[in-house]
């Protein structure tokens, strides 16, 4: 979604002051960056994580003049590999491509959109994938994660236990994140707790943002 909230940041500054290292996977565009404030941190490490090609090149355009920013042209899925990324065509509607999704998943923002009648042309785009364990070096301190569908697939191999994470649980249309259940009992194993969630048009649940105690 575009101009998306950025509560992570503020609730990751009550927690540790000033995060050395934060990580956006499925960061989509410039105008998207929830750890936008963090930018002009020239400490601050930020990776953004983009499989689509088109996102991640306006990303690279948009901070080509910060040293601090990384931008990982991936999917993170189970495996090393490539796979299939379904792209909403954007001609119509200009944030679609927001709603691009790996095609094996089993649930997306997108699936459910189509699903209430809203559908769009479809791009696909090959991928490479990787799993999270291959970007994270364990040092992250604040994650982001908006991957229509594939968030449970960077918590499962994660090396870091940030101070704070955000992912994205529910949607428009209905939208329930297809791995709630493994998400939800990560974060309760691994010492989280939920602080907030985040809405969408003031009344739709979107991003949980979760807490370690």
């Amino acid at each position: 979604m575009k101009h998306e909230s950025r509560e992570i940041a503020y609730v990751l500054m009550d927690r540790v002051g000033r995060p050395r290292h934060v990580v956006e996977v499925g960061a989509c565009g410039s105008e998207h960056i929830q750890m936008w404030p963090f930018v002009f941190d020239k400490k601050c490490r930020i990776q953004l994580v983009e499989p689509n090609p088109v996102g991640a090149a306006e990303i690279r355009a948009a901070y080509a003049g910060f040293p601090n920013i990384e931008v990982l042209e991936y999917a993170v899925a189970e495996d090393f590999g490539r796979m299939t990324l379904l792209v909403p065509d954007g001609t119509k509607n200009p944030d679609a491509p927001a709603s691009a999704y790996l095609e094996s998943l089993p649930g997306s923002p997108y699936l459910s959109r189509e699903a209430a009648g809203r559908a769009e042309k479809l791009l696909s785009v090959r991928v490479e994938t990787v799993p999270f364990s291959h970007i994270d070096d364990g040092t992250i301190d604040g994650l982001s994660v908006d991957t229509e569908g594939a968030e449970w697939f960077v918590l499962k191999t994660m090396k870091s236990r940030p101070a704070v994470i955000s992912v994205e649980m529910e949607g428009p249309n209905g939208y329930k994140n297809p791995y709630c259940t493994e998400i939800e009992d990560w974060v309760a194993a691994n010492g989280y707790v939920r602080h907030s969630v985040e809405l969408a048009y003031g009344y739709v649940r979107t991003d949980y943002i979760y807490v370690k105690e």
